[in-house]
């Protein structure tokens, strides 16, 4: 007896009114913009697979990190030859 793969099939149907294709017009789309910092608006794929990636990757915040320990470190030497002088 060969086994015989096992297909396993899903439907999924929604509600067509959940979903308008028609384009939007200019005061709905400035109306998201509005509401919505995730508003994306890019007429061609590739221009919101850009997009799309670049909110993705985030903003780099090391040199920000690296900026407040270098900070620190200046201000606990400061503050330690202050309070540690022989008076």
């Amino acid at each position: 007896n060969a086994a015989s793969p096992i297909v396993a099939v899903r439907v999924a149907t929604t509600d067509p009114k959940e979903s308008n294709p028609e384009k939007l017009s200019e005061p709905q789309i400035e109306r998201l913009k509005e509401l919505s910092s995730n508003f994306i608006e890019a007429p061609s794929l590739d221009e919101i697979t850009s997009a799309l990636n670049r909110k993705r990757n985030g903003a780099e915040i090391w040199p920000l990190l690296l900026l407040t320990a270098l900070l620190l470190t200046l201000l606990e030497l400061y503050l330690s030859q202050k309070f540690s002088q022989e008076k």
